[in-house]
């Protein structure tokens, strides 16, 4: 089932695993670690219940490479179960995953490293034009003796010409993060957990208070930061 599955097994699961068994399949979602609020694949609010009844299965000798199989939430309609989604990497030919990339040669590895540029700037036709100049300028004083002296020179005249583009991270720190609200989902996740496991009343009580806890402490950090950035303001 993987590190990351269900942990409560029923006889459902049972009868899941015995039919794996029989026919030589694996089950992919408890290999991939995600939050369990993107692993449950079904619930019900009115008993507050969560599980993993959806799967993604495969037979164990599949040439496939499964990446990654996690839930979405926003494409649910008029159901009590999310949709399972997985990323397959489709290998090339009947050869594993280590033996394509030993196959990999020295001149798709210098690609693969090779800089991003701004081809952009290329729809300006001085640009153009400099990058052409550039580009006749290296391949007439290069001495090629082999195609790497030739992809060389070609990068050489696309970062002088075009320049090279500076990636940005799409994704931004919350700005009223800190280790102590990390450490506190981490102990409310456990909470969750051991809530679920057991059942336990007690343990439900528990996982509220530490709910409320976490809600206003972030309440009190975003206000303020909220008035430190009016101040500056």
């Amino acid at each position: 089932m993987g590190p990351y599955g269900e942990e409560v097994i029923n006889d459902n699961g049972d009868k899941l695993i015995d039919i794996c068994e029989q026919h030589s399949l694996k089950i992919s979602n408890g290999y991939f670690k995600h939050k369990r609020l993107h692993q449950y694949t079904w619930y019900q609010d009115t008993q507050e219940l969560r599980s993993i009844i959806d799967y993604i299965t495969a037979t164990q000798n599949s040439g496939l490479k499964f990446q990654d199989v996690r839930v979405f939430r926003e494409m649910t309609v008029w159901s009590d179960h999310y949709l399972v989604n997985t990323k397959i990497l489709f290998l090339y030919g009947k050869s594993n995953a280590n033996e394509w990339r030993e196959n990999i040669t020295d001149c798709a590895v210098e690609l693969l490293q090779s800089p991003l540029y701004n081809i952009d700037s290329l729809k300006d036709e001085s640009t153009s034009f400099l990058y052409k100049k550039r580009l006749d300028e290296k391949l007439g004083e290069g001495n090629f003796e082999s195609r790497k002296e030739c992809v060389k020179c070609i990068h050489q005249a696309a970062k002088e010409a075009l320049g090279e583009k500076i990636l940005r991270s799409k994704t931004k720190p919350i700005y009223y993060w800190n280790e102590e609200f990390g450490q506190l989902v981490k102990e409310k996740r456990e909470k969750y957990l051991k809530w679920i496991s057991s059942k336990d009343p007690q343990d439900r009580i528990e996982l509220r208070r530490m709910q409320r806890k976490i809600r206003k402490m972030i309440t009190e950090e975003k206000n303020k930061n909220w008035e430190k950035t009016c101040s500056t303001v």
